[in-house]
């Protein structure tokens, strides 16, 4: 069964003397160090900024870390691999001043306007509930692998801010899967999955389970009591037949036979962004002594609180959100309670490996720092998006748990920390199959085609290749479905990009020079002679870094529109006589390392068939596409006959 250890809920309104040996939880009891905790809880904008500050018991003014007298603001990097014991008792060496999780931090990083908040109770409304506060770190360093001071702030700040009495940290979001699936699953037990999750983290656990002798069953959070509005019809297949393909409901999957040990969580889930009722399975999954850990990646900890739903882990990826730079690859495990299965997690990372680099954990913690302005600003842009993204005449349907059409809205809501907080991720499905969807990508010029997810830059990706790729065949998702990962760029920005992708307008690099481009076409005679400046100082610039490259002795004069610059490599085929350098990109081009010269060449589709047979009409239209300032479509003066080859 489940083990009966006092749940956070019940050490609400606490407060933690840092100073005692202990831990020992007194009702309001100041601190004995009012420098490093006050009786006033600080939130969770300071904890985040201040890399923990005052909360984890860390003043920058007194040394950012574990008793160092610099006075450093920001915390060092230890690389040490083993550390010296002392000498007489040959013990390990205290560490002095190790951060300790806060038992009291209010989460109010995402604030939504007065009109959207959801009014709660003040001891509830955006507080993480209190737990009894213990060390960060054991206090004592042996060996890296188990013991690493640089982990020690970071851990810190995740544990707090998710609400949890610990936290580990691994060298990646799947190694921290790996760890939970070692610590907690064993032969005979049985593993509840949900059919839509992250492909990569489903098929490990799949895996995993065979090869131990683990039963694996799957479900589909959009049926049983977790969507009561549900109306589908019976199902011929049998349940066995359900979990190994679709998912049964989450009642059956989970069973009341006890074997159930784990059950797995994620919501919204990636790609589809289905929502799963989290405290509804971890009544049904506790009620027969099953584990609950939510993959909480997406969300993050400012969106949502599922140790406050009832969760006991709680998984990050933290290269994600987290650390939001897409610079580093961790992972990270918070536990609700400190009892043996949270010891089992820590020395599944220790005897595994599943370390994080110690120059790792020192970014992660600096990513950290602004988590709750990104995080902000990626959930208003993502909501800007999705109203717009929803009514676009070439999109089916735009999957994003923040709008009210959404099957789970009601359900996100009630989950999210403020009521109107719904994260930066969203998909949407494009009208003409897989084909368009994949056109969207290669048009959009802001949104870069790519994997990954919660970092500063939008990324766009065609879900449906990557998993069916990865995995041999169909996936599950669908062929037209597009996610999107919205970034910190602007938001108007964004939607022109998508829109016009959409809509299959190519554009070139000097459709992001709007002013100059509406000049030419407008025929105003100032902006048309700023233009024509522009471009010259384009190409003298161009014919400038040119004649850098070649040797002094072969440098020539040449005039672009009356400017000299220096030249160190002219064309001697078209252009011979003309002293044309090969960088002047109105002439020239080169193709796959063959030159070509719009004077002897001809029209540059026809060069193209020509020395690549067999190439594609659609390569065709993107290499002439990627050139637009190639002036091979114009009657160019002839050049004197005087040189020979290039």
């Amino acid at each position: 069964g489940r083990p009966s250890t006092a749940r956070p809920s019940e050490h609400r309104n606490l407060m933690v003397d840092p100073g005692d040996g202990g831990g020992e939880v007194a009702p309001n009891k100041a601190a004995s160090h009012p420098a490093r905790m006050s009786t006033r809880a600080p939130r969770v904008d300071t904890v985040i900024a201040q890399a923990g500050g005052v909360a984890l018991g860390i003043c920058p003014g007194r040394g950012a870390n574990h008793g160092d007298t610099t006075g450093s603001v920001i915390p060092p990097i230890y690389p040490s691999t083993t550390y010296a014991r002392d000498p007489e008792t040959y013990l390990p060496r205290p560490l002095m001043g190790a951060a300790r999780v806060p038992n009291r931090v209010v989460a109010t990083a995402i604030d939504a306007p007065a009109s959207n908040r959801r009014e709660v109770a003040d001891d509830d409304r955006g507080r993480f509930t209190a737990v009894a506060s213990a060390p960060a770190h054991p206090g004592k360093n042996v060996y890296a692998r188990p013991d690493n001071p640089t982990y020690v702030q970071a851990e810190a700040v995740i544990a707090a801010l998710d609400g949890g009495v610990g936290c580990a940290l691994f060298s990646s979001g799947m190694a921290a899967a790996c760890g939970l699936a070692t610590a907690l699953l064993k032969h005979g037990d049985r593993c509840v999955f949900p059919r839509h999750s992250y492909f990569a983290c489903r098929e490990y656990f799949r895996q995993h389970c065979a090869r131990i002798g683990c039963e694996f069953r799957l479900y589909d959070c959009r049926k049983g009591k977790l969507q009561t509005h549900s109306n589908e019809a019976a199902d011929p297949r049998t349940d066995e037949e359900l979990w190994r393909t679709e998912g049964s409901a989450v009642e059956a999957a989970v069973g009341a036979d006890g074997k159930t040990k784990l059950v797995w969580i994620e919501t919204p889930a990636n790609p589809t962004w289905d929502v799963t009722d989290v405290r509804r399975v971890c009544d049904i999954a506790h009620a027969f002594g099953a584990s609950v850990c939510v993959d909480n990646t997406v969300l993050t900890p400012l969106c949502c609180a599922p140790i406050r739903l009832g969760a006991d882990f709680v998984m990050h990826s933290a290269t994600k959100y987290l650390n939001g730079h897409s610079d580093v690859v961790a992972g990270a495990v918070v536990a609700a309670v400190d009892d043996e299965r949270w010891g089992a997690v820590k020395s599944a990372r220790a005897m595994n490996g599943g370390i994080l680099g110690s120059f790792e954990a020192w970014l992660l913690l600096r990513g950290m720092r602004t988590l709750h302005v990104r995080v902000r600003r990626q959930c208003e842009s993502a909501a800007y998006l999705a109203k717009r993204l929803a009514a676009h005449k070439n999109v089916s349907v735009c999957l994003y748990q923040g709008l009210a059409s959404h099957p789970g809205h009601d359900v996100a809501t009630a989950q999210s920390i403020d009521g109107a907080s719904f994260g930066g991720m969203m998909s949407i499905r494009v009208k003409g199959g897989a084909d368009a969807a994949k056109s969207v990508c290669g048009l959009c010029k802001i949104w870069v085609p790519a994997t990954s997810l919660g970092g500063v830059e939008s990324l766009i990706e065609h879900r449906a290749t990557l998993e069916g790729g990865c995995l041999g065949g169909d996936s599950g998702v669908p062929v037209d479905l597009l996610r999107l990962s919205v970034g910190l760029e602007d938001p108007e920005d964004l939607w022109i990009d998508l829109k016009e992708a959409l809509e299959g307008k190519k554009r070139k690099d000097s459709d992001y020079f709007p002013d100059l481009a509406g000049a030419k076409s407008d025929g105003d005679a100032a902006a048309a002679a700023a233009a024509a400046e522009f471009d010259r100082k384009r190409k003298a610039e161009s014919a400038a870094i040119a004649g850098k490259r070649g040797h002094y002795r072969d440098r020539v004069r040449v005039a672009v529109d009356g400017v000299g610059a220096p030249v160190g490599n002219v064309c001697r085929r078209g252009c011979a006589g003309r002293d044309v350098p090969v960088s002047d990109k109105s002439v020239h081009a080169k193709v796959k390392g063959l030159s070509y010269c719009a004077r002897s060449d001809g029209a540059f589709p026809d060069w193209l068939r020509a020395r690549f047979p067999g190439i594609r009409l659609d390569d065709v239209e993107a290499a002439v596409a990627a050139r637009p300032e190639l002036r091979w479509g114009e009657r160019l003066p002839p050049a004197t006959a005087n040189g020979g080859g290039e």
